[in-house]
């Protein structure tokens, strides 16, 4: 028994070829070599802060940054003294 609109036709090996390459994920042709995966993972690494002194109070600070200690920027009061812990 055949439902009307139905593709009747016979199903060859490239129609179920085109449904198995769909069906499958990306997948590398080629192994990555030694050289190229760690010429990839040298940059993970990781760098020191740079740490300033501050002009007013020779503390230690942030670049550009408000001095934590005095509230101090670029030679002018930004945080009041009273505020600062």
């Amino acid at each position: 028994m055949t439902l009307a609109g139905a593709d009747t036709r016979e199903r060859t090996a490239s129609d179920y070829q085109e449904t198995q390459e769909t069906d499958m994920p990306p997948l590398p042709k080629k192994k990555h070599s030694k050289k190229r995966k760690g010429g990839r993972s040298a940059h993970h690494f990781l760098t020191p802060m740079s740490v300033t002194t501050c002009p007013q109070c020779r503390s230690a600070r942030l670049p550009h940054r408000v001095c934590p200690t005095c509230g101090y920027y670029n030679g002018r009061e930004v945080i009041p003294t009273d505020s600062v812990a």
